[in-house]
């Protein structure tokens, strides 16, 4: 049996055992796409997503891209007090994609003036003394007679208005294929994933080529995550602590057990603070037996019921011992 104060003592000594520095972990797992407001391709086209602290970049296996598509892919982070990451998704350069961005890049047709109708300057016919004489029309003075033809066809390439850049998704690429970022802080949720799992989404923002060159930023979607942060215990050896987002939730669960309480009644006691048998309240906390003082409420002594190898009926031998029966049978 052990009292409150023999346990303090124990945790007291298992923290001194320590010699290095503990540190906080922060699982983060990137549950998938939703809502993504893009024109997508129609043949399959591959995504990825790439998270960045800053040190180090860890790029998740490929997925086919829609608008809502699952990724499930889980980092680990170190916790420090200036945790900040994005989460970049990138499209892979397959043979539809790099068409769009050929048309995207490919220039734009020139549009040239229509050329003005030429003029025709035609000298006037050389005549006779004869000619002149007999003509009937009144003498007219010898300037040049300008005849206008008519212009020549334009082609239709020199009257097509410019064009519009085509809706597909090579318009809200990057030349390397990035279609958009999420940044995450993680200070503004710490409070909400400590010790227990927190799901939320960021918005992507992405980009838009327009006309001339230019981009304008929106957001495309969002990102779903989930977020758990294991804050540091002094004491327990790196490699013992929870190396993924289940282990970590398995060790709650076990955790968790251990604080319920499963059974309260009333038992007899004899041992421990106890120096005769004594009717006292007691309760099955998890895997431990932990008896309370009738007066003060608390927790006196505890008894580990895992190291229990056998349960025995002593209320049956105690009244056998003091029957008459028992005690003429010579035995």
């Amino acid at each position: 049996m052990f009292t409150q104060n023999e346990y303090a003592k124990q945790i007291r000594e298992y923290r001194a055992q320590d010699k290095g520095k503990a540190y906080g972990k922060v699982f983060v797992k990137v549950l998938g796409i939703r809502g993504l407001n893009l024109p997508l391709p129609e043949q399959p086209t591959v995504v990825t997503c790439t998270l960045n602290n800053g040190i180090h970049f860890v790029t998740t296996p490929e997925r086919q891209l829609s608008s809502d598509c699952r990724i499930e892919q889980e980092f680990e982070l170190i916790e420090h007090s200036k945790l900040e990451f994005t989460l970049m998704l990138k499209v892979r350069r397959d043979p539809q994609i790099i068409s769009q961005l050929k048309v995207l890049t490919s220039p734009a047709p020139v549009v040239l003036p229509a050329p003005k109708p030429a003029a025709m300057v035609h000298a006037p016919a050389k005549s006779s003394r004869m000619h002149s004489f007999f003509s009937s029309s009144p003498k007219k003075s010898s300037k040049e007679k300008v005849i206008a033809q008519p212009p020549p066809p334009v082609m239709q390439n020199q009257l097509q208005a410019p064009q519009r850049l085509p809706l597909n998704l090579a318009h809200h690429l990057k030349p390397d294929g990035t279609l958009s970022r999420a940044f995450i802080s993680f200070k503004d949720v710490a409070s909400h994933c400590d010790t227990c799992l927190f799901e939320t989404s960021y918005p992507l923002i992405g980009q838009r080529v327009e006309v001339g060159g230019k981009f304008v930023t929106l957001e495309v979607g969002e990102i779903v995550l989930q977020l758990f942060r294991l804050p540091p215990l002094p004491g327990v050896p790196q490699d013992q602590l929870p190396q993924s987002l289940e282990e970590s939730h398995c060790g709650l669960r076990h955790i968790n057990w251990h604080k319920v309480t499963y059974f309260q009644g009333t038992l007899t006691q004899s041992g421990g603070d106890c120096s005769t048998w004594h009717r006292r309240q007691l309760r099955v906390i998890g895997s431990n037996l932990v008896a309370f003082n009738d007066v003060t409420r608390k927790g006196t002594a505890t008894i580990n019921l895992k190291k229990a190898i056998a349960v025995e009926n002593d209320q049956e031998a105690r009244t056998n011992v003091r029957s008459p029966a028992s005690a003429g049978g010579g035995s």
